[in-house]
């Protein structure tokens, strides 16, 4: 304060050679404008003090990966970008490759997004900083952009199964993962598995849980350290699907 008082009172010393109505007049908006300027920086100096804390970087090289997991140069430059609620032209045709590319969920696309705005679902795109090339045999017209798939995170099931997703029971669950076939068995799939159970446990989740079928599936979850928690059973989209849960 004492420097601001200071600053005003130097702007308003008339100058030198003027006449005295003239430099009284530029003295007054000399020091009308530093004290606009300073009342401008302490706003700025307050708004900044009351902004919410950022997320943590999600960076995998930053959190603790599942010893399955290798910690190699490519995989530090895995990372999750919210898919927004009202996608771009560009990122809903993303999605639809995806889907189309994984084949299932493409139909699914508008429900999910619509769960986001309600706050029930986070949608996910898997992004690799620097894409420096396709994967041998890959299509580059596809990897010129980093998305390299998608995952979501259901914090309240939508037709109320809280064993699997609830926050009054601490249940986060996992779905809607894919990767580009692309850039399948380079281990992206398990690496987005590790950072979502951390963007799980950001979200107060105790429990990640996932439903699968499939023996390649169910044994890749198994050495995730997922285990099944209640009898198989049919759904809409499968038979003999697998219910798996984990504690963070």
């Amino acid at each position: 304060m004492p420097r601001t008082v200071a600053v005003l009172r130097a702007a308003a010393l008339p100058a030198a050679g003027s006449s005295s109505e003239d430099a009284a007049a530029a003295a007054l908006i000399r020091a009308v404008a530093v004290a606009r300027a300073v009342a401008t920086a302490a706003l700025l100096t307050l708004l900044v003090a009351r902004l919410p804390p950022q997320i943590p970087d999600l960076a995998l090289h930053k959190l603790p990966v599942h010893p399955a997991v290798p910690a190699t140069p490519s995989a530090a430059r895995t990372r999750f970008v919210v898919i927004p609620h009202a996608p771009s032209p560009m990122q809903r045709r993303l999605l639809v490759a995806l889907r189309r590319d994984c084949g299932w969920g493409e139909d699914q696309i508008d429900d999910w997004l619509r769960d986001a705005a309600c706050g029930r679902r986070l949608n996910f795109f898997i992004v690799r900083d620097a894409l420096a090339a396709a994967p041998p045999g890959g299509d580059s017209s596809v990897c010129n952009t980093s998305v390299i798939g998608m995952v979501a995170l259901i914090l309240d099931h939508p037709a109320g199964d809280v064993l699997l997703a609830s926050r009054e029971h601490a249940a986060a669950m996992v779905c809607s993962l894919c990767v580009f076939k692309q850039w399948h068995n380079n281990g992206h799939g398990t690496l987005a598995m590790s950072l979502i159970e951390q963007v799980a446990k950001l979200h107060g989740a105790r429990t990640v849980t996932l439903e699968t079928m499939g023996d390649r599936l169910i044994r890749l979850y198994y050495r995730l350290g997922y285990r099944e928690f209640r009898p198989r059973g049919e759904r809409a989209w499968g038979t003999d699907v697998a219910s798996f849960c984990k504690d963070l």
